[in-house]
């Protein structure tokens, strides 16, 4: 299948990251490039549940003030502003305890590439989730990881990846072809209508 572009290409990723959360059990999540709609749904206790650390890594000032400000009540939540290449500050320790590794950094593709490069050398156990993974250099940054899933019902696509983790790939193709019968323009950013849909259909999606 190939998708058109989305008219909210922001906000793709949304309905791989909820499945996720019906999946695994999510307890800490790292996020490299902060955003109104992943921030806010690794947030919201009705899609993750058992999340309980949230660190989110930006190096636009104006970018991590505005979604800092938004989830400053939540004690979960701990932001980070990085005042060079988000790739520079990532190591084996800082990823060693995360269940969850989201990249959507940077503003150009060389600077995420690298973070791709970063996270998936020092990354073990952990779910890696790139967005935009239809970019060829972004894949070419994650070969060296063991597993890898393209989600591309939706354009901009999303990649999901680990080590060490078997990523389950039945169940992620069946995710992948449901939200592609599922998915409307004006719901893909809508967390309440992927949520429903997921809980109407989870025992088919998720067994």
């Amino acid at each position: 299948m190939k998708a058109k572009r989305s008219r909210d290409d922001h906000a793709t990723h949304l309905p791989v990251l909820i499945s996720m959360g019906k999946i695994y059990k999510i307890r800490r999540v790292i996020e490299f490039g902060c955003g109104k709609y992943s921030t806010l749904a690794f947030a919201d206790k009705t899609l993750f549940p058992d999340l309980l650390s949230l660190e989110f890594y930006e190096n636009n000032y104006d970018w991590y003030k505005k979604i800092s400000n938004i989830v400053c009540d939540d004690k979960r939540v701990k932001p980070h502003y990085v005042q060079k290449e988000i790739s520079e500050i990532i190591g084996s320790e800082m990823l060693s305890n995360a269940d969850l590794i989201f990249i959507d950094d940077s503003d150009n593709s060389e600077s995420r590439s690298q973070t791709i490069k970063k996270v998936c050398k020092y990354s073990n156990n952990s779910i890696v989730i790139i967005h935009d993974y239809e970019v060829p250099k972004y894949i070419d940054a994650s070969k060296e990881i063991r597993y890898r899933y393209t989600y591309n019902a939706l354009t901009p696509n999303t990649g999901i990846l680990s080590n060490q983790l078997n990523l389950r790939k039945r169940i992620l193709q069946k995710i992948n072809l449901f939200i592609w019968l599922m998915k409307k323009e004006d719901c893909i950013q809508n967390t309440r209508y992927w949520n429903k849909q997921y809980k109407k259909y989870g025992f088919i999606l998720f067994n």
